[in-house]
């Protein structure tokens, strides 16, 4: 049984014991990151940092799991680097965007922003780091600075280029008081505290083996270089001898040497220790007594006497978001892509459900499907009967079916009429997306070919729609079904004849899915608002479609929003759309459009018939007829993770909305669920409303547009307002210790009561 299997157990007998979240509060945020993908791994005093596809976590002695977000006081996202400073157990934290924090072992954060807000030649990116005397050095894209940890300030700065010049230094290592910096071409050195180091002149060359540089580390008094080509070289006593070849990449801590090979081996070397790891990790450090080292969605702790502790840390297998789809308390997500071709994604499948993540990777899917790859899974589509039962769609590969989530079939051009364009390549080209049930049970899709509207029954029967509207459509992205007249589809096509233009087609198959004869068609690439303005589709690009529940259709576009009416008629010559207009009221008598400048990636409904638009500027919430903003988070005034969200999902049966990143998924608690036929479910939390708990009280179960009010043992109304779908809050300001009654009721229909015991401090 090799390693892996052993700490498999143990990882599934954590994952059962141990629940990674809670219940969210009402406006709580929560990080869904992926641990899978770990790029370093450092030791502190008595606990192991490391970093996985930019997010951070620690794991301690007693085997305590955390993670580190914003939302626990980090200042940005997506890390880059992370060093321990030598001698203190504080963790400098350097962000891609040059951005600077220190942790310490309390969990308490300083920001040092100074770098990342600074206009200077070079890139301010930060490969590595080192420390001496007070001050931590910091290898970045543009040279070398330092920061002064007594002042928690950036001190010196280091051109090192050959004549002064900015260049890219990739490594920085420091021996007592010579500090080594390698660029691309040469290896230089220079004497902290007695040369000016400012000067680049004072700079000296160490003559090097020949060929580009790649990484530097240092262990002792000697030093290990890497080569593009890579071998891999020591330098010992002044003297270069090659150590050995097929080396990817090099790093020391702990007092060890880590050598990750070419074929994926990593080994370790250095401290009365030398051995390979197995199972191919992607990280490991050395904390004097134990090998700590990455694996798939956990970390392995493997001690002197041999035995082997793994810690899960769960998430889902990607931080990558494409596509979000809730339904039925589970939330599932694929990380896909593609535009005029294909992203070569790798092909992960992730569901949060139960308060956990679970995932199916594409590593193990690769072997079932022809082609032997699972790339760009767009979309994903759950059983409204089942969640269990799950499609899932490739831009390439196939349609994968899941029940029980497990697969069971994969359908491509042999097995199915899925088409392909390129007959040479067959099972690499068969371009799905936009999996949609009806009512029926039916699924259908887009798939690019001769009929590029399909769909499948329950019983497997396939049906082929060959509408010659849809001719020469490059990319189809949704098919959004009319929830008021259920014939009639929308196909939204991102790049209709080429990438500067898109394209709406409509269609009602009039009940005879077989045959298109009798269907009503439109292609539209421009629409015409209200005011008889048009709107060219090949300058506002279409992005995201929804439908609300009042039956209008919301369209997203490069710049800004339009609205299909209810029932709309649509096939007619002189169909208009409309566009939300927000008044100034400033008196000039005029208005704007909603969101007319901005790039809609994504819509979703949420209980409350609320718009959620995710965008290129943060996500935007509004109400259910836009005339009202009631949120707009973005990264700087939120713990969003990134301004461009590309897709969003909302659980309805908790109001938690989800929002995918190309830096993860986070998740919002909204004051909106799906309103429920009656109040059979009515409950409040938390209940009781204990002394330290300073939010809101959330009375969910409810019917929509349900009335609330809060009242006392005495029958006084100290509050009322109008649910959000299916959920109400109450503030509860300055209320005494009592019981309270929340009645609920809908204009002639049914009537519910809860009670909310609220304790105070004496």
């Amino acid at each position: 049984m090799s390693n892996f299997c052993k700490y498999y157990c143990i990882i599934v007998m954590l994952l059962l014991a141990v629940t990674t979240w809670g219940q969210l509060q009402m406006g709580g945020w929560r990080t869904h990151f992926s641990y899978n993908s770990v790029g370093q791994l450092v030791t502190g005093k008595d606990i192991v940092y490391g970093v996985a596809d930019g997010a951070l976590f620690s794991i301690d002695d007693y085997g305590e799991v955390r993670t580190y977000s914003k939302l626990t006081g980090l200042s940005d996202n997506n890390i880059r680097k992370i060093f321990v400073i030598v001698g203190s157990s504080k963790v400098v934290i350097a962000y891609s965007n040059a951005n600077i924090d220190i942790l310490d072992e309390n969990g308490y954060v300083e920001n040092i922003g100074d770098l990342s807000i600074k206009s200077m030649n070079g890139s301010k990116e930060v490969n590595a780091m080192a420390s001496h005397g007070g001050k931590v050095y910091l290898a970045c894209g543009f040279g070398i600075t330092s920061i002064s940890l007594s002042k928690m300030e950036f001190s010196d700065t280091y051109i090192v280029g050959r004549d002064g010049n900015s260049c890219n230094v990739s490594g920085v290592c420091i021996n007592q008081d010579t500090i080594f910096a390698l660029t691309d071409t040469c290896l230089l050195q220079g004497v902290i505290g007695k040369t000016n180091l400012m000067n680049y002149q004072n700079w000296k060359e160490i003559a090097s083996p020949r060929g580009r540089n790649k990484e530097m580390t240092m262990l002792g008094d000697v030093i290990y270089l890497l080569k593009d080509d890579s071998t891999l070289w020591q330098r010992e006593k002044n003297v270069w001898s090659l150590v050995e070849n097929h080396v990817s990449s090099i790093w020391s801590d702990g007092g060890c040497l880590f050598k990750k090979h070419t074929d994926g081996r990593l080994s370790v070397s250095g401290k009365r220790i030398y051995q390979a790891l197995t199972d191919n990790p992607t990280a490991a450090t050395y904390d004097g007594s134990n090998i700590w080292f990455s694996a798939y969605g956990c970390i392995v702790k493997q001690q002197a006497d041999g035995e082997v502790l793994s810690y899960p840390i769960n998430g889902p297998a990607t931080n990558f978001a494409w596509r979000i789809k809730c339904l039925n308390g589970r939330t599932m997500t694929v990380p896909g892509g593609r535009w005029a071709g294909n992203y070569y994604r790798d092909g992960h499948i992730s569901w949060f459900e139960n308060e956990r993540w679970e995932h199916l990777s594409g590593e193990w899917l690769c072997s079932y499907f022809p082609s032997g790859q699972a790339f760009d899974f767009v979309d994903i589509e759950t059983d409204p009967e089942d969640v269990s039962h799950f499609w899932v769609a490739s831009y390439g590969v196939g349609l994968a079916e899941f029940a029980n989530n497990r697969l069971l079939n994969i359908y491509t051009c042999d097995n199915s009429p899925i088409e392909t364009i390129l007959p040479e390549y067959r099972y690499l080209y068969m371009q799905i997306d936009g999996l949609t049930y009806d009512n029926d049970g039916r699924l259908w899709m887009t798939n690019r070919g001769e009929s590029p509207i399909k769909c499948i029954e329950r019983d497997g029967r396939w049906h082929e729609l060959a509408h010659t509207g849809m001719t020469g459509v490059e990319t189809m992205q949704d098919i959004l079904i009319d929830s008021e007249i259920k014939t009639r589809k929308y196909v939204l096509c991102p790049r209709y004849t080429d990438s500067n233009t898109s394209m709406l087609f409509v269609f009602d198959d009039n009940g005879t899915i077989d045959d298109i004869s009798d269907d009503k068609t439109r292609v539209l690439t421009s629409v015409t608002d209200q005011d008889g303005k048009k709107i060219a589709f090949s300058e506002n690009r279409l992005r995201s479609i929804a439908q609300d529940k009042d039956g209008i259709i919301w369209v997203g576009t490069t710049a800004g929003l339009f609205t299909i009416s209810r029932r709309a008629k649509v096939f007619d010559s002189g169909f208009k759309c409309s566009r939300v207009k927000i008044s100034r009221n400033d008196g000039s008598n005029l208005a704007d459009y909603l969101l007319g400048t901005e790039t809609i990636n994504a819509i979703a409904i949420d209980g409350g018939n609320r718009k959620w638009f995710g965008t290129e500027n943060g996500v935007f919430l509004v109400s259910s007829d836009g005339q009202e903003t009631i949120e707009h988070f973005t990264t700087e005034n939120s713990p969003l993770i990134s301004n461009s969200v590309t897709t969003i999902g909302i659980d309805d049966s908790t109001g938690e909305v989800f929002f995918g990143t190309g830096n993860g998924i986070i998740s919002y608690k909204s004051d909106a669920t799906e309103g429920a036929d009656d109040f059979d479910d009515i409950h409040a939390y938390p209940n009781p409303v204990r002394p330290e708990y300073d939010g809101v009280v959330t009375i969910t179960g409810l019917m929509e547009g349900s009335h609330v009010k809060i009242c006392d043992v005495n029958g006084a109304t100290v509050y009322e307002t109008v649910s959000n779908g299916g959920t109400a809050t109450w503030d509860r300001g300055d209320v005494a210790s009592g019981v309270y009654f929340a009645m609920c009721f809908v204009e002639g229909k049914k009537r519910g009561t809860c009670k909310i015991l609220v304790i105070k401090r004496q």
